[in-house]
């Protein structure tokens, strides 16, 4: 206070009568702003007199501090003892009402002392908060320091002040320290100390919330002209967090998030110089950026790094709930993980990934990768021509295992190809792929390319995985050039296998969807002069010599079942080769049309001979809608020819059952193949 007001006041004692100081205020001011206090309506009375000091008491109708916020305000202020002296005001005794933002209000007890060195209010007895202290030091021209100190702060007092933001504060406290440096223009410095015990609170829409959280966060700012310079410290020890959909319990070690940077108030630039996130256990989150935030936010660059020991808490907690209900869902994964990520100009420029004892298992069965590794490079600049490696130790999809492998790749903004031919292990042979790609092209989905060669693969092993009747041999084809696009797989020709001495073509094939839980095939079947006798001997159906051949056209799958196809397998026309049938193969073809195999041949001569003559077999299904018609190599009667005999004895199978259930038809193919075993 300045030492020639004190005198003026002082003077003023001197000379009251002192009559009046009995009965009326000896003064009254209706307005006094001293060191950024601002006082409304003061009522003083004189208590004694000394040479040093005057003791008199008074009320002030309202006080309020230009640092503070206008919401926040002392009201109803008496002070049963004021010392006044020559450097100094003092309210050693005062009550008073304080009220923020007209929700909170309060009677409290204080103590104020007013000086030229140092300005100090002290709130104690509040409800919902342990104390309250505040000091004002002013400065040399017009600068000042106010120093904020609030402990324990309840729920009852922030509750209210919340009620607009549509956060509901259950329960806990908090703490704040601040200190805050002013010159004659305004704020230049900032320090506050933020703790949070205990809280529980929840948004009014779910999309946060917290339970028993404790948080403790230090933030320094320092304003010169337009520039803000910051630097922010948070640590979460203890409590569980839930910011949608993202959930988080409790930690053993405490989460924490370290920034600085600088706010440009006049362009609205916001520079990070630095910001880390460790999640102990988990993962670390570190990198630095520019953008530009007016009504939206624009990444001007930005660059990333993350590392994790642990994808399988990370994919837990930070990954999973926004794979729910996609393809990725109930996947897990394990293995470490080191990841690079430059954006530019809201958009993505450079990626690295590198990752270490990956181990990718889906609850659907569609893809299982175990101890894989690799460095996947990529680039939105074409000259970049990044490289990229990708090496497994097996590799399952829908259950078929692939050896060990690495594949070294190539990779551009639009672009991921395979540098060489590579050999894939699978089933006691190999799958030569020759050519594969993925191309990116503007404004369209992504294309993928894929070529190769199949090379002996067993079939007894795929019927084992497959959980198909026992097979013997082995499978060799060629695999023309497969596009996926759109969700969808094309050949652009024919896809062969060489099996039983003969080939099966495959035209047309589309596949839609082949990730989701009902992929869909479409596509024409050739099957082309199988030998009989190595079909017959691998299915365990009885032994039949002889060729076969068929199609099955229009097919269609839906989750790997059958919807509709047309299909015919029997003898082709101008087969040479010798045609002989075992008895059982007769009783299993007769079973196929008429149920339950009839065992005639076993009560008549003919159980004699072990083999017959046969001109030609066939059969043939036209499936809709769950039935098969069925039809023969000849119309016969009412019925029709599924063996047509020759020589003697002559055994002819006749089928007169034109419609079949498909799923009967299914069980009694079953039968046929299992009734060895």
């Amino acid at each position: 206070m300045n030492k020639l007001k004190v005198a003026s006041l002082l003077l003023l004692l001197f000379f009251l009568p002192p009559t009046s100081l009995k009965n009326a205020p000896f003064l009254t001011i209706n307005y006094l702003s001293i060191a950024g206090f601002e006082f409304k309506e003061i009522q003083l009375f004189l208590l004694e007199s000394s040479d040093h000091q005057t003791e008199i008491n008074g009320s002030v109708s309202r006080l309020t501090a230009s640092e503070l916020s206008d919401e926040v305000a002392i009201n109803d202020i008496y002070c049963s003892r004021i010392v006044f002296s020559v450097d100094a005001l003092t309210c050693q005794q005062g009550r008073g009402q304080l009220s923020v933002a007209g929700t909170y209000e309060t009677v409290f007890d204080f103590f104020l002392r007013v000086s030229e060195t140092k300005n100090e209010l002290k709130l104690t007895n509040l409800t919902g908060i342990e104390h309250a202290l505040f000091i004002q030091t002013p400065g040399r021209d017009g600068a000042s320091q106010l120093d904020i100190n609030l402990q324990g702060v309840t729920n009852g007092v922030i509750k209210p002040l919340l009620q607009s933001y549509r956060i509901d504060w259950a329960q806990g406290t908090i703490s704040v320290a601040t200190k805050m440096m002013f010159s004659k223009n305004g704020l230049t410095d900032l320090h506050g100390n933020l703790v949070l015990k205990s809280v529980s609170i929840q948004t009014d829409d779910g999309q946060y919330a917290s339970e028993g959280l404790n948080l403790a966060a230090v933030l320094d700012v320092t304003i010169t002209q337009q520039q803000w310079r910051w630097q922010v410290q948070t640590k979460i020890s203890h409590g569980e967090i839930y910011i949608e959909p993202v959930y988080h319990a409790s930690p053993e070690q405490a989460l924490v998030f370290t920034a600085n940077g600088v706010w440009n108030a006049d362009n609205k630039g916001l520079k990070i110089n630095e910001f880390i996130f460790d999640d102990p256990g988990i993962g670390r989150l570190a990198g630095h950026g520019r953008s530009k935030i007016d009504n939206s936010i624009k990444i001007e660059h930005a660059a990333l790094t993350f590392s994790s020991e642990s994808l399988q808490l990370f994919e837990r907690t930070y990954l999973q709930p926004f794979l729910a209900e996609s393809l990725f869902d109930g996947m897990t994964v394990t293995g470490g993980l080191d990841a690079q990520v430059d954006f530019s100009k809201q958009s993505i420029n450079k990626i690295s990934l590198k990752f270490t004892d990956l181990n990718l298992i889906d609850p659907k069965e569609r893809i299982h990768l175990q101890n894989g590794r690799g460095t996947i490079n990529w680039s939105s600049q074409l000259a970049a021509q990044s490289q990229s490696t990708l090496a497994w130790e097996r590799l399952f999809i829908y259950s078929l295992p692939i050896g060990p492998a690495e594949l070294a790749l190539t990779t551009d903004k639009y672009k991921i190809k395979l540098n060489h031919p590579i050999d894939l292990p699978i089933l006691g042979g190999n799958i030569h792929v020759s050519k594969f790609d993925w191309l990116s092209v503007v404004g369209q989905n992504p294309v993928t390319h894929f070529q190769g060669i199949i090379e002996r693969i067993s079939l007894g092993q795929l019927a084992t995985i497959l959980k198909w009747p026992d097979l013997h041999g082995t499978i060799s084809g060629g695999i023309p050039e497969i596009t996926y696009h759109q969700g969808q797989i094309k050949t652009s020709g024919e896809l062969w296998a060489e099996v039983f001495g003969g080939y099966v073509r495959v035209q047309k094939l589309v596949l839609v969807n082949v990730l989701s839980a009902q992929p869909e095939i479409f596509a024409d079947v050739a099957i082309d002069n199988l030998d009989l006798k190595q079909l017959t001997q691998t299915f365990k159906a009885g032994k039949i010599t002889g060729r076969l051949s068929g199609f099955i056209n229009d097919l269609h799958l839906l989750a790997w079942q059958p919807v509709t196809f047309f299909a015919w397998l029997g003898t082709p026309e101008n087969d040479s080769s010798k045609h002989e049938i075992s008895q059982r193969a007769l009783d299993n073809i007769a079973s196929i049309g008429s149920g339950p195999g009839v065992g005639l041949l076993s009560t008549t001569f003919l159980r004699y001979f072990d083999f017959f003559s046969y001109d030609k077999l066939g059969m043939g299904c036209y499936l809709h809608q769950g039935v098969c018609q069925l039809m023969g190599v000849n119309a016969v009667n009412e019925g029709f020819y599924l063996v047509k005999g020759r020589g003697l004895p002559r055994v002819d199978v006749i089928a007169y059952n034109t419609q079949l259930d498909f799923n009967v038809l299914l069980k009694r193919l079953k039968r046929i193949t299992q009734a060895e075993f």
